[in-house]
């Protein structure tokens, strides 16, 4: 805000949904405005939560004049959060409350600076002149800092709104006799040297004088003086006012008069027979001592200026009516052995002595020195508008119940051995721990303690839900291992710690944590029946078990973290609780087996062991998964996964198998960045189907792998699906795909995004299929797909791929079934002792194809093919079957593998093989460039003894062409026929007849036959025949 004046009766607001640091409303932000800001009605809002309000950041002079209405800052309480009055070096800033309510955590003039600098502030003035200055949490530094706070003749009303805070700023006569009033609950405590004059009014409350006063002071009814400072005022309690004196040090005036029935207390315990100072009255009359009531046993004396106490003895008081009140030096039902009375530093026992239930009536505040309830036969209940305080505590022994319906403020703790505790009261024990060894808690009226105790459980207990209860957000600290049983209902406590041990949850209710922080048990949660809810924090456990539920119970998103060493099985259910959603963390190496129906709806991490899904456990509505760190995730025996993302990084596993079932969502494999040997996979097996799109990120070679990358999806056995698209992204440079057992089918689509070359690979030592289509980047022609097959196994491509890239089969067979197209490679390399079966029933057109391995099929080769040595082989068909070849062809040295399965069939490609050549044959090899395996094929075209055999001379053409052959030698062609199982006595040759390689097979004649042909003189023509024609191969 620039210069000038601005009036304010409406409403001023800087709220927002999420409250910022530094943010808030600025009334002089600029160097040398000079502003003011009246406000006379209305509201003034800024719930930032640093620096809320400042009169002044850079100006001049900022002024602020809250004449009526409401100026608040709502922020959440910080460092600076509140009313800055000049929080720019070198300003001045004035604050004047002549109405109205300021209602702030705190008042001061220091502020954050750009680098978040708590910087003192430049001049300030807060001026009280009528108005209410009322805070809104506990502050110990509520009014500090300021240059001056003066109180003016409206005075000063401050409203500690149930909250203890302290102002550590003098506060200043202002001229007119302005006095100062307090109001609201919780303790106001003055601990400067203030100097205003008028009267100070104790209306509600506590008021600490810890600091000097100049001030006479009034105590109303039901309000309370304490404090160990001074004023050069009289002090004045009227009929039902308390005072409280420090045993240690004491409050001194100049008067003092008790005006009515005022309850004396001290602080902390006393001492039998040690004398203390209540008050020292100075030079002013002391008056009405009489008045004094007494809540420990003693005498009240005078030592000169001084008003003494001294303290008498305590004693152990036993409680012996049914019904009857409980108060200060009554006589009765009390059993003490002296006077029948009790008295604030007694001992206090409750047990059998009444013999039936007893309802016992609280009236006024009680500080016995210790209460113990040892009860079996009769039940306590504890009522009525009084309460235990002082430092002393209460113990719950043997197996009756205590009902506790009182507001208490003992500080000593509580401890539940056994037994019933019935909590009907947000403050029924006190402010001290709530210690629990065994025994049970209860409530029958819904109680939240707003105490927020500690508890401390060493050993098991019960709740037994006749109403929820609520133990606050103190801290649960459990020793060992321990049960909790909560029957019905709900019972809610704050953080757990566990670090010596786990913890049971049975009973069909809900143990609920709610707590401010993280909690953790060294040790397993076993939820074995009902309900453990995960509240305002996370939870963390180091096991899991049990067949109850797991739910988040709060409204936000939380995480449960599962760090197990050794294998845990959950049967249970982890699930969301209405909009707030549940993650799980799974670390530890142990194996963690969620069996139950699981429905938690945020991410799941696996960042070590093994997360498995079986039987009928599944995750149906997480968002999205991440496998990290050599971790493992795995889905087997009908267990089931949701649609969420699944993210597999950092060297872990994806297991798939036993028909488990993972939905639709995307899988990204991941290669750290290519990374060499990361070993980030897909396993699947078993009869799995996979039906989501699948992203590969390459990975490196790893030189310790002798070059070989990891395998990015590997099948493990049975067979499975994957019909989902597969991606192949940024990485390295190799993406592979392995089936060690069983086979897998690739029904997707395989791409990339990519705008270089990307090197996929089929391998393995079992079968695959390929039935979608293997394509490049179709934004961009750069990003090509390179084939390789690897390994022993038999990869089938049965669709149209149209990648350009090369083709390379270093083993086993890469096969183009019948459907199926390679027409976009480059190229194609078979390597020594790998096969290329090209059955399709499009003809082959890609790149030239250089065989050092075995080319069958009955499809189509239309391109040149390269043979240069005996180690590449033809073996056309499918045993048998024509292999054709729509080029012509030149070819120096191989091997063909032939096959015959009916001796005397006639049909090329279902009787024998045969090579059908559209073009021409050119053979420049020489001797011994060729050998043509005779092989025998039985009925069933195995390897076996050949149908229909008999020695009989017949011929076969187991090569054709259309443009002829070239360079055929006889000589050069060496015929094994160690395969040809069948006990043949004749002889085979193969000879060219015009544009065909025909093979014979000679049958050498029985004996008989011989001595026949000899006598009609014809054995010269059968040698002639096994000689005839230069050119055959013998």
């Amino acid at each position: 805000m620039g210069n000038g004046t601005i009036n304010v009766a409406g409403t001023l607001s800087f709220n927002v949904a999420t409250p910022v640091a530094n943010g808030g409303i600025v009334i002089a932000a600029n160097a040398l405005n000079n502003v003011t800001l009246n406000l006379n009605g209305g509201t003034v809002n800024s719930n930032s939560t640093i620096n809320g309000l400042s009169l002044v950041a850079s100006g001049t002079s900022g002024t602020l004049n809250v004449n009526s209405g409401l100026v608040s800052t709502t922020g959440t309480a910080g460092v600076t959060s509140g009313i800055n009055v000049a929080n720019g070096a070198g300003t001045t800033g004035i604050l004047n409350l002549n109405g109205g309510t300021i209602s702030t955590f705190q008042i001061n003039s220091n502020y954050l600076n750009g680098s978040n600098v708590l910087t003192t502030g430049g001049n300030s003035t807060f001026n009280f002149n009528g108005g209410t200055l009322k805070a809104i949490a506990t502050n110990a530094a509520f009014m500090s800092g300021l240059t001056a706070a003066n109180v003016k003749s409206g005075g000063a009303l401050i409203d500690s709104n149930g909250f203890n805070i302290t102002i550590g700023q003098a506060l200043l006569d202002g001229t007119g006799g302005g006095g100062l009033t307090k109001s609201g609950n919780g303790t106001l405590t003055l601990s400067g040297s203030n100097t205003y004059t008028g009267a100070t009014a104790v209306n509600v409350g506590t008021l600490a004088v810890n600091g000097s006063l100049t001030s006479n002071v009034t105590v109303a009814s039901g309000a309370t003086l304490s404090g160990t400072g001074s004023t050069t005022g009289s002090l004045t309690f009227n009929s039902g006012s308390s005072f409280t004196v420090n045993p240690a040090d004491s409050l001194a005036a100049n008067g003092v008069n008790f005006a009515g029935n005022t309850t004396l207390n001290f602080s902390s315990a006393l001492t039998s027979g040690s004398t203390y100072t209540v008050v020292d009255f100075g030079s002013g009359l002391l008056s009405g001592v009489s008045n004094i009531i007494k809540t420990v046993r003693g005498t009240l004396g005078t030592t000169g200026t001084v008003l003494q106490f001294t303290s008498g003895s305590v004693s152990t008081d036993t409680w012996t009516a049914t019904s009857g009140t409980w108060q200060v030096s009554t006589s009765t039902p009390w059993s003490n052995g002296s006077d029948s009375e009790f008295w604030n530093g007694d001992t206090v026992i409750f047990d059998d002595t009444p013999g039936s239930n007893a309802a016992v009536t609280i009236t006024g505040s009680l500080s016995p020195a210790a209460v113990t309830v040892s009860n079996t036969g009769v039940n306590y209940t504890w009522s009525g508008s009084g309460g235990l305080a002082g430092g002393g505590a209460l113990t719950k022994n043997n197996t009756g119940s205590l009902t506790i319906g009182t507001s208490n403020g003992y500080t000593g703790g509580t401890t539940l051995n056994a037994g019933t505790i019935v909590l009907n009261n947000a403050s029924a024990i006190g402010t001290g721990a709530l210690n629990i060894a065994g025994g049970a808690l209860d409530s029958s009226n819904g109680t939240t303690l707003s105490t927020n105790n500690a508890v401390n459980v060493t050993g098991d207990f019960s709740f037994a839900g006749t109403s929820n209860l609520n133990l606050g957000t103190g801290t649960v600290t459990l020793s060992g291992e321990r049960t909790v049983t909560v029957d019905t209902g709900t019972l809610t406590v704050g953080k757990l710690i566990n670090t010596t041990g786990g913890l049971t949850k049975s009973g069909a209710g809900t143990l609920q944590v709610n707590p401010s922080a993280v909690s953790s048990l060294n040790g397993t949660l076993t939820v074995s029946a009902g309900t453990f809810g995960i509240g305002a924090q996370d939870l963390s456990v180091t096991g899991l078990a049990g067949s109850g539920t797991i739910q988040n119970g709060s409204g936000t998103t939380r995480w449960f973290f599962v760090t197990n060493a050794s294998d845990n099985t959950f049967n249970g259910v982890i699930q969301d609780g209405g909009v707030g959603k549940l993650g799980l963390n799974k670390a530890g190496a142990g194996a963690l087996t969620l069996a139950g129906v699981n429905t938690m709806g945020d991410v799941v991490t696996v960042n070590d062991g093994t997360l498995r899904f079986s039987g009928s456990g599944s995750l149906a509505n997480a968002s999205s998964y991440f496998i990290n760190n050599n971790a493992v995730m795995e889905v087997s025996a009908l267990g089931q996964i949701g649609t969420g993302a699944i993210t597999v990084n950092n060297n872990s596993i994806l297991k798939v198998n036993a028909s488990g079932q993972v939905g639709g969502g995307l899988l990204t494999i991941s290669s750290a960045g290519g990374g060499i040997g990361t070993a980030n996979r897909l396993e699947i097996g078993g009869g799995a189907t996979l039906s989501g799109p699948i992203t590969l990120a390459p990975r490196n070679e790893a030189v310790l792998n002798s070059g070989v990358a990891t395998d990015a999806i590997r099948n493990t056995g049975g067979d499975n699906t994957l019909s989902g698209v597969i991606t192949i992204v940024a990485g390295g440079n190799q993406s592979r795909i392995q089936s060690d057992a069983g086979s897998l089918t690739l029904s997707g689509n395989i791409t990339t995004t990519m705008t270089t070359p990307r090197n996929f690979y089929l391998q393995g030592a079992a079968n695959g299929t390929v039935s979608g289509v293997i394509a490049d980047n179709s934004a961009n022609a750069a990003g090509k797909i390179t084939l390789f097959k690897e390994g022993a196994g038999v990869w089938t491509i049965s669709g149209i791929s149209t990648y350009t890239g090369n083709t390379t089969v270093s083993g086993g067979t890469l096969v183009i079934g019948s459907g199926g197209s390679i027409n976009g490679t480059a190229g194609l390399t078979v390597a020594s002792g790998a096969g290329f079966k090209y059955n399709s029933s499009t003809p082959y057109t890609g790149g030239a194809i250089n065989n050092n391995g075995t080319i069958s099929g009955i499809g189509a080769l239309n391109v040149a093919i390269t043979l240069n040595s005996l180690t590449d082989h033809l073996a056309p068909g499918n045993s048998p079957g024509v292999q054709s070849f729509g080029a012509n062809q030149t070819w120096s040295s191989f091997t063909y593998d032939w096959e015959v399965s009916d001796f005397t069939g006639t049909g090329a490609g279902t009787a024998f093989d045969q090579v059908a050549i559209t073009g021409s044959l050119n053979l420049t090899g020489g001797l011994g460039a060729y050998v043509l395996n005779v092989l025998s094929l039985d009925a069933g075209n195995a390897t076996g003894l050949v149908p229909n055999f008999s020695e009989v001379s017949r011929s076969w053409t187991i090569a054709s062409t259309t443009g002829g052959i070239t360079g055929f030698d006889a000589a050069n062609w060496t015929i094994d026929a160690t395969g040809f199982l069948n006990a043949e006595a004749g002889a085979f040759t193969l000879a060219q007849s015009g544009g065909d390689l025909v093979l014979s097979y000679a049958a050498v004649p029985e004996p008989a036959t011989y001595a026949a042909l000899a006598g009609l003189g014809m054995l010269g023509f059968v040698v002639y025949r096994r000689r005839r024609n230069a050119k055959c191969a013998a």
